[in-house]
């Protein structure tokens, strides 16, 4: 299981990174591997749904359905530890309190991590205080893309507070990642850039 959250993990920042090619080949492994047995309770279902997902952004064609299927493999692990009565606890720094654009980008890292484990463990309290994070005043700087994208993340973290629904968590995060990546793309190509299609940081 550890082997299994290392390598979810290693999707999720590939797709931030806008590494679609990275994503794909770390989904490979989760995609195809063959189950360990001996796991408790009815974990099957569960595993297969996790691999269908990682099979999804393994073959996906852009981030936008790379960023929905990982937002999927994390419902599937969520709803296992659930399901064998394993909930998994993790634990979190402190919410970054800096000023300016180092500060406002580290306390998305940190809100986007609460939500990630926040649908892995599952815990509600990580969610919640994960979408909360986003409560605050979009970045006003930089080009016209990072302007949208910024924006479109803060209402992406607002549907988040308001989402109760697993899938539906799941598919918000989904976009949130890929929306990450159009940001950090745009932000790399400087003032001139455009919007990215899939999705809006």
């Amino acid at each position: 299981m550890e082997r299994h959250f290392d390598e979810v993990e290693a999707v999720k920042a590939a797709i931030i990174a806008g590494d679609l090619a990275m994503a794909k080949q770390q989904a490979e492994w989760l995609a195809n591997h063959e189950a360990v047995a001996g796991l408790p309770g009815d974990w099957e279902p569960y595993v297969a749904q996790m691999q269908a997902a990682a099979g999804d952004v393994a073959d996906a064609a852009d981030l936008a359905a790379a960023g929905a299927g990982t937002g999927e493999m994390a419902l599937a692990c969520g709803a296992c530890h659930t399901a064998v009565g394993q909930i998994t606890s993790f634990a979190f720094m402190a919410q970054p309190e800096e000023a300016g654009v180092t500060g406002h980008m580290a306390r998305h890292g940190w809100a986007m991590d609460r939500m990630w484990k926040g649908l892995i463990g599952p815990s509600n309290e990580a969610w919640m205080e994960g979408a909360q994070g986003f409560d605050e005043a979009p970045l006003q700087g930089g080009s016209e893309a990072t302007r949208a994208l910024g924006l479109r993340i803060h209402e992406l973290g607002a549907q988040g507070v308001e989402a109760a629904d697993p899938a539906a968590r799941g598919a918000i995060y989904g976009e949130m990642l890929t929306t990450c990546a159009g940001c950090h793309t745009a932000a790399a190509r400087g003032p001139a850039a455009t919007p990215q299609t899939a999705g809006g940081d």
